[in-house]
């Protein structure tokens, strides 16, 4: 990219792929999400540039999450890193085909400006899983419990970024191209490592680290996952607001265990 001034506009200094891959269908709540960062961008940031793809990756396994020999899903994802580092962008943003803003959160438009602007390795907002155990999907290891943990109910709650996450879900996930470019191909694969099926974001989370990237989290920003229901990052909050005591504490490590210690 240039950095020449041109007509006393500020210099363009980061120009960002924003990319869906398309499972059955994108939700229309995500494509006017989707406008609203583009045009944001676009019009009142004069120093970064917005493309936008979309690639349909059905059909996959029968679930988008467990196949472990690699799916049109993770091939759709790998598509967008090409492109990104073909084209010269310096940031790849994955956002999922169900995530729409916080319908609580005003100017939810300037998120990915936010982002950019944290300039971290990897990044993204606070949202949660749609599934069952319907946790937050920015996620450490307990090592001395073998359990994947998400951050604490005051940790989201904060609106800070936290830096020393090991597992961010892709349902929008920042990505500066310096790591891409650092990663071998392919940079999303489902895989089985030591004994355990890994998905394409964990597993990409997984190499990251082991190149040296960190994975950070905005907590100020929240989406929403678009489902059966509208699963809001403060539902998941609530649920561990309520584990005040060992006993709460305990029962919700029995719904969120998963073997992890191999993953480390």
């Amino acid at each position: 990219m240039s950095e020449e001034p041109t007509n006393g506009k500020p210099l363009i200094k980061k120009a960002v792929l924003i990319c869906v891959p398309a499972y059955k269908m994108v939700e229309p709540a995500t494509t006017r999400f989707v406008a609203e960062l583009c045009a944001y961008t676009a019009q009142l940031r004069n120093d970064v540039i917005v493309g936008v793809d979309v690639l349909d990756s059905f059909p996959t396994a029968t679930c988008k999450h467990c196949h472990n020999e690699g799916s049109n899903y993770a091939d759709a994802r790998n598509q967008f890193v090409a492109k990104a580092l073909e084209k010269g962008f310096t940031h790849l943003c994955m956002i999922d085909s169900d995530m729409d803003r916080s319908l609580k959160q005003e100017h939810s438009y300037k998120m990915l400006a936010s982002l950019l602007d944290a300039d971290r390795d990897i990044i993204g907002p606070l949202f949660m899983r749609r599934s069952f155990p319907f946790d937050l999907l920015a996620r450490r290891y307990d090592s001395s419990t073998g359990l994947r943990r998400p951050i604490t109910a005051d940790e989201a709650i904060s609106g800070k970024i936290i830096d020393d996450i090991q597992e961010l879900g892709t349902g929008m996930m920042l990505i500066n191209c310096r790591v891409l470019k650092d990663m071998d191909s392919p940079w999303f694969a489902f895989e089985i490592f030591k004994g355990e099926p890994l998905p394409e974001d964990v597993n990409f989370c997984r190499k990251a680290r082991q190149k040296g990237f960190k994975i950070s989290v905005h907590t100020g920003w929240h989406l929403d996952h678009i489902g059966p229901h509208r699963y809001t990052p403060q539902a998941a909050i609530e649920v561990q607001q309520y584990a005040l005591d060992k006993e709460a504490q305990g029962i919700l490590d029995e719904l969120h265990k998963e073997k992890v210690a191999e993953v480390v």
